[in-house]
């Protein structure tokens, strides 16, 4: 199905420094535009619950001291956020996207919704329900993820054809003892948890989801046979170590994702704060391309 590339909240994030240059804030429906005009397969974003119970796209819970979720949607619409934009609800979100799509069916774009506050996966399906139903998307272009898999559960309980993906963190991956913060750096010789593997090979089992998300510095051969056995796809987040030492593993890991990709049914997915630097991996993942991977997530690597 190939290695398609996915706008990180957007655009990129909007919190990284000089990266920033040129993006709209991360989260809105500008930076969607952007995205999808700078040649985005996907466009990735957040969800939280307001006080009166719709999904609104954002990634953090508190702006300007305020919980999110204490607001009504109209409050939390009120809140400027720079470049003319505004906390986006989900609806309009939906609606920009499909504005944009393109009318050949193969090259459809695809949202990856990351469920992110408390009681969110009924507010969520809801509004996607509307939009399945109507013609207007179609079930296989969206795609739900979560850090607690027991929201996307939940979301299937409300749409039994959603297509789930949880997300493996890095501590859950290796246990919190062998991840050195603040870069959530693991050292080359650790090996995955059995314990998490074993659960996360019952969800596999249990729930069937389309792709698991994983940071793309944490993928190891033993994630791509484990794909690969049960049939999903991979979607990979650009945060984890920037450290010069994990600069190697990560060069590999692309070239592995591109191999992947070539040979698999199921989409291999590219998170990313950088579009443009994205595509040229994706059209020709090599190894050496420091820059691109460096921008890609959205900090260079540092010698510690």
């Amino acid at each position: 199905m190939g290695f398609r590339i996915l706008g990180h909240r957007g655009n990129g994030r909007t919190d990284n420094g000089d990266l920033s240059a040129g993006k709209a804030p991360e989260n809105t429906l500008l930076s969607f535009e952007q995205a999808i005009d700078n040649g985005a397969h996907s466009v990735e974003f957040d969800i939280i619950k307001s006080k009166d119970g719709v999904a609104m796209v954002t990634h953090k819970p508190q702006i300007n001291g305020q919980n999110l979720a204490d607001l009504t949607a109209d409050e939390i619409q009120k809140i400027d956020l720079g470049y003319g934009q505004h906390i986006p609800t989900l609806d309009e979100a939906l609606l920009l996207i499909i504005s944009k799509q393109s009318d050949d069916s193969d090259k459809k774009l695809t949202i990856n919704i990351d469920l992110k506050g408390p009681n969110v996966s009924r507010a969520t399906a809801e509004v996607i329900n509307r939009y399945t139903e109507e013609g207007l998307l179609d079930n296989e272009q969206i795609y739900y993820n979560a850090t607690d898999w027991e929201k996307l559960i939940a979301v299937r309980y409300y749409d039994s054809d959603a297509q789930i993906v949880p997300v493996l963190t890095t501590g859950f991956l290796f246990g919190e003892d062998n991840v050195q913060k603040p870069d959530f750096h693991v050292e080359d010789d650790v090996k995955y948890d059995p314990y998490a593997m074993e659960a996360l090979i019952h969800f596999i089992k249990e729930h069937r989801p389309t792709a698991i998300d994983m940071v793309l510095a944490d993928i190891r051969q033993e994630m791509f046979d484990l794909m690969d056995e049960n049939g999903i796809g991979l979607i990979t987040t650009p945060i984890g170590p920037k450290r010069e030492e994990a600069a190697k593993r990560i060069f590999n890991i692309v070239a592995m994702m591109g191999e992947y990709a070539q040979k698999s049914p199921i989409f291999v997915a590219m998170r990313t704060d950088d579009i443009a630097e994205g595509r040229i991996l994706s059209d020709n993942p090599i190894t050496d391309r420091r820059e691109s991977i460096e921008r890609i997530m959205g900090a260079p690597f540092i010698k510690l």
